[in-house]
């Protein structure tokens, strides 16, 4: 905290623990640092069963997960912590751009990396996202806008965390918020989930 000039942290965040990382321990030692007001809430990275898990514990502020137009799976768990008063902060809310029609357009080295990093870690879901490459014909929506709006729609979601290097992709991100989008293409979405 000396290093970042803060007095304390706002959200002290674990990154993907496995059930067996979550021990009393560990809880004794969050809870610490946040009854001396060095951290504000404790949240946690995870999805599936490792999430199911932290949503039985009573102890985290935030839950960060997956969920996307590709990873709708979590939707009950999202209402869940929704429920239980535990903030909702979603990760790759636009599901690595996998329905991009341009996803295997290299027009820099830019465009190999990303690529090369799909293929990488996301490779089961390229033919997942070839089926939602309907998003990019809708009249004045791009696809990445309709893949975020369809993740911020969702009532009990707080917050989508994006990455971007781009300034136009990150005022076109913080438009989507104002903008109002056909409800049967977010119906459309919902229902398509393989």
């Amino acid at each position: 905290m000396r290093k970042l000039n803060l007095d304390y942290i706002d959200l002290f965040q674990l990154h993907s623990p496995q059930v067996k990382h979550l021990t009393d321990d560990v809880f004794e030692t969050l809870e610490l640092f946040k009854s001396q007001g060095k951290i504000r809430n404790i949240g946690v990275s995870c999805d599936g069963k490792v999430l199911d898990h932290v949503l039985n514990l009573d102890f985290f502020d935030t839950v960060m997960l997956t969920y996307n137009i590709l990873e709708q799976e979590a939707d009950n768990q999202i209402k869940k912590a929704a429920q239980k008063n535990i903030g909702v902060l979603i990760k790759s809310p636009m599901a690595h751009g996998l329905y991009s029609n341009d996803i295997f357009k290299i027009r820099g080295l830019s465009d190999v990396w990303y690529l090369l990093r799909v293929l990488k870690n996301y490779r089961p879901q390229l033919f997942k996202g070839y089926k939602y490459r309907y998003i990019n014909s809708y009249p004045d929506w791009k696809g990445a806008e309709i893949a975020l709006k369809f993740v911020i729609e969702n009532q009990f979601v707080n917050a989508a965390m994006i990455g971007t290097t781009k300034t136009h992709h990150l005022n076109s991100n913080i438009n989507v918020v104002q903008r109002e989008i056909n409800q049967e293409i977010m119906q459309k979405l919902r229902r398509q989930i393989n």
